[in-house]
């Protein structure tokens, strides 16, 4: 099931959230290196991935750009792809 705000790190995850009863806490199980480098075979792979989620959630009015460039600078100083 799809609804709510689509933002970069749902649409290019690095980890499996889950919801519980309630709508304030989750769960958060990262993903395996083994599956992180086969969905961002390069950390290029991933960060292009979120430049493209962050551009899309800023054209749709959900993400304010100042926002966006934060969960870009984020995105590229990790470690992810590979």
């Amino acid at each position: 099931m799809l609804g709510g705000l689509r933002l970069p790190p749902i649409d290019v995850p690095i980890a499996n959230y889950r919801a519980t009863t309630c709508g304030l806490f989750g769960l958060t199980a990262r993903f395996s290196p083994e599956v992180l480098g086969e969905l961002y075979p390069t950390h290029d792979a991933y960060v292009a991935q979120m430049q493209a989620a962050a551009d899309d959630a800023v054209a749709r009015g959900v993400l304010l750009p100042a926002d966006a460039a934060e969960l870009m600078t984020m995105a590229e100083a990790s470690g992810i792809g590979g």
